[in-house]
């Protein structure tokens, strides 16, 4: 289990405290415990082993106890304890985006519910906004909130789902007769958020899909045919199996793999050609007496099949990618080594959990040329945002680092917010010392889509601000995207030279894909950008990459695939 898994499971255990008002002290206990984890500069297999957790400022004796368990077991004692004490009503209520332990505790101690139609119910009928400290704005976002987490519950964002779908690929891979098992579908795709965890196996059918429901129970079956099946879990997305012969391998995965408008582009293409589709046998010959499977074993030979170039799976939406196969016009897209600069990290200097040094050194471990560094402003006061002297101080220390550390370039810069009226929160002197100026919205999300669109479109104006960071504001499955005019905004970026980002915080990966092509081709420029708040977090850039090839981008259209010095002249 890695360290990821550890923080993930470790970061419910004080929200499940707070819910039940055990004492504040343990609570900020496992929460230290957290933030210590997150700011771990080294693997944490070999600091269990040498017995040094409890030397880590923030991890106690029992703090301890539980994340070794959790990284020996992949469970913990204390969690489920916890959840035990709770009724499944008040573990569903935990889950409400943006409702948090505290004011879920006062719902439920005030009103006598079981379940969140109940919920729903009780917050038209009025009810809600009678609980002290609630009032009818609580209870209108309350509602919304609802409705959302309605929508979302059956859905994960990409990592939460690639994992579910490892370990599913991990079990059918030891299952008696599978000879290969693959991702295919949303995954495959590198969508940001997943409703449907599809694989692909070849072996026999049957056998296969009825080992797969015996080991994956609770679950409801949803439907099944001879070689397929879907199952649905008590949240999340659902598990679709497609069960293949090994010769025929290459054309279901295909098939499996691309958007239902990417199937309905290849069935057209295979009709004029005298083929079929089927999803079962991949690609058929359609003669006078019948149909002839055409056995294909690699996707290759499938596209080939059809006269077509191998295809990208990030491509295959129904986007124009087919005819461009056709005609040999698919685009160069950027690959995981061209992305030379980290840019967009945090530090313990604001809100983020390691220190300028170890983010330094992790970057460089990992191999990257050059690494920005970009706390917050004075504004996110709640992430403990650097003023004008922070600034200063900051600086000095980074050129101490960077005596230090010198195999990689340090640049210095800030993730500044823009202001509601669209000017910054550092005047234009105090921006001109920084190597590079991230502009970001964090507050006043409900301005309207003119307000927002000016706001956007002011600072971008400013010369100072090199990129503008997760344009739009989502956090998927937790918050939509703020209403925005993309037009203007676009057309400012390209005439101020201002890049947008493509934040890969797997939370946000905003921009979204749909937009990038066209922007592109309007001659946007962009950087893949982490947004880093942990050492971890280093390697969301590999999501921020599935993003770029969606939509379409190549390395030329990415400032951070340059060198430092490449990349300083994009920023001038």
């Amino acid at each position: 289990m890695n360290r990821g898994k550890v923080v993930a499971l470790l970061s419910r255990i004080p929200i499940l405290l707070e819910f039940l008002g055990e004492n504040p002290f343990k609570v900020r206990a496992f929460r230290g415990a957290v933030r210590a984890l997150k700011g771990l500069d080294e693997e944490l297999e070999e600091f269990v082993k040498r017995r040094a957790l409890t030397s880590l400022k923030g991890i106690g004796k029992s703090s301890a106890k539980t994340i070794e368990e959790i990284l020996k077991t992949g469970r913990s004692t204390v969690y489920e304890e916890l959840c035990q004490r709770l009724s499944p009503f008040a573990l569903e209520l935990l889950e409400i985006p943006g409702l948090g332990p505290k004011r879920a505790r006062k719902i439920a101690g005030s009103l006598s519910l079981g379940s969140l139609d109940e919920l729903e119910a009780a917050c038209r009928e009025g009810r809600v906004e009678t609980i002290p400290g609630f009032g009818p704005k609580t209870q209108a976002r309350l509602l919304s909130q609802l409705r959302l987490y309605g929508e979302w519950r059956w859905k994960a964002r990409y990592p939460e789902a690639l994992e579910f779908a490892l370990e599913k690929l991990a079990l059918l891979s030891r299952f008696a007769g599978v000879q290969r098992v693959e991702l295919a579908g949303e995954l495959r795709r590198k969508c940001s958020v997943i409703e449907s965890v599809d694989l692909v196996a070849a072996g026999k059918g049957q056998d296969i899909l009825n080992s797969l429901i015996r080991r994956t129970a609770p679950a409801e079956v949803l439907w099944r045919s001879e070689q397929a099946l879907e199952l649905r879990f008590e949240r999340g997305p659902k598990l679709s199996l497609q069960v293949c012969e090994p010769r025929l391998f290459g054309g279901v995965w295909a098939l499996q793999t691309g958007s239902r408008d990417h199937h309905r582009q290849l069935e057209a293409l295979a009709l004029d050609r005298g083929l079929e589709l089927g999803e079962d046998n991949g690609l058929l010959r359609v003669g006078k007496g019948g149909s002839e499977v055409i056995p294909c074993l690699e996707e290759e030979e499938f596209f080939q099949a059809l006269g077509l170039e191998w295809i990208p799976p990030e491509l295959r939406e129904g986007r124009g990618e087919v005819e461009a196969a056709a005609d040999g016009r698919l685009p160069e897209l950027v690959q995981p080594e061209e992305i030379r600069g980290l840019v967009h990290t945090h530090t313990t200097w604001s809100d983020g959990a390691a220190t300028l040094g170890a983010m330094v050194r992790q970057a460089e471990k990992r191999g990257f040329e050059y690494i920005l560094i970009s706390d917050h402003s004075k504004a996110a006061a709640y992430a403990g945002g650097l003023d004008e002297k922070d600034l200063k101080e900051q600086a000095l220390e980074i050129a101490k680092v960077q005596e230090r550390v010198p195999g990689i370039r340090i640049l210095k810069g800030s993730e500044v917010d823009i202001l509601q009226d669209g000017t910054l929160d550092f005047d234009d002197v105090e921006l001109a010392k920084l190597d590079v100026v991230i502009a970001s919205v964090h507050n006043r999300f409900s301005q309207s889509k003119e307000e927002m669109t000016t706001r956007l479109v002011r600072a971008i104006e400013n010369p100072h601000v090199d990129i503008l960071g997760h344009p739009t504001g989502r956090l998927l499955l937790e918050r939509p995207p703020y209403g925005i005019d993309l037009e203007p905004i676009l057309e400012t970026a390209v005439k101020t030279g201002t890049a947008l980002e493509i934040n890969a915080s797997p939370k946000r990966l905003d921009l979204d894909w749909k937009v990038l092509r066209e922007a592109r081709n309007r001659g946007v420029q962009f950087c893949i950008c982490p947004d880093a708040h942990h050492i971890d977090a280093i390697d969301f850039v590999s999501y921020g990459i599935g993003v770029a090839r969606k939509g379409w981008l190549g390395p030329a259209d990415i400032w951070n695939t340059g060198g430092v010095d490449e990349f300083l002249r994009n920023l001038a």
